[in-house]
């Protein structure tokens, strides 16, 4: 469990319109419901922070296009260009998979949000690992997220003290799993992924 920093930071994105291209993965129900019980229960010791609609709750494999970064030209004018290339390398890379498990065995609490996060997934870092090749080739920027993990809370207000949060954090004895069957490339069109187009499933061992 990693130590709380002082305050929080306000999400300016939150609820916002947005645009970003991403490959993730979905929850299922009993893992939603975990989550949705510890989100729950931290949202009553912080009333400042904002719960990430069960609906919306994901595994983060590889980002296509950041929402939060700006390119040489528009999201859209890069997907149009590379999108049928990146997708066909992926559909590639989960072909070679069987369905495997995300366990998730922690919480963390950092400045920026609340997050459970997994045990390493090899699988996961096979996929971002094409990932970050596909898009490099194409000349963008192609950093990947560096642990496996799903987005609880984040926070309205900058500021707010985080010490409580973090002990109830602590306290909390998570351990839930979801099995994963497919991944999913979207565009995330109201951030936090609480409006997506899903561009394609891709099913795990399957070409």
């Amino acid at each position: 469990m990693s130590t709380a920093p002082l305050a929080s930071e306000r999400d300016p994105l939150w609820s916002e319109p947005c645009l970003a291209y991403n490959l993730h993965v979905e929850l299922d129900a009993a893992c939603r419901d975990d989550f949705a019980e510890v989100q729950g229960r931290l949202h009553r010791t912080c009333s400042g922070t904002l719960v990430c609609p069960p609906a919306s709750l994901h595994v983060s494999v590889a980002t296509i296009l950041s929402v939060r970064r700006d390119y040489c030209t528009s999201k859209e004018v890069i997907w149009a260009r590379w999108g049928n290339r990146w997708l066909e390398g992926l559909r590639e890379v989960v072909a070679g998979l069987q369905p495997f498990g995300v366990h998730f065995d922690k919480l963390a609490v950092s400045k920026a949000a609340v997050i459970a996060v997994a045990e390493p997934v090899p699988e996961i870092d096979l996929i971002r690992a094409r990932a970050k090749e596909l898009v490099s080739l194409a000349g963008v920027n192609a950093s990947q997220p560096s642990i496996v993990h799903c987005t609880l809370l984040r926070y309205g207000t900058s500021g707010l003290d985080l010490g409580d949060l973090a002990r109830q954090a602590a306290g909390v004895d998570l351990s839930t799993k979801t099995v994963v069957t497919n991944v999913v490339v979207s565009r995330e069109l109201v951030y936090p992924n609480l409006v997506n187009e899903v561009l394609q499933r891709f099913h795990i061992g399957k070409g």
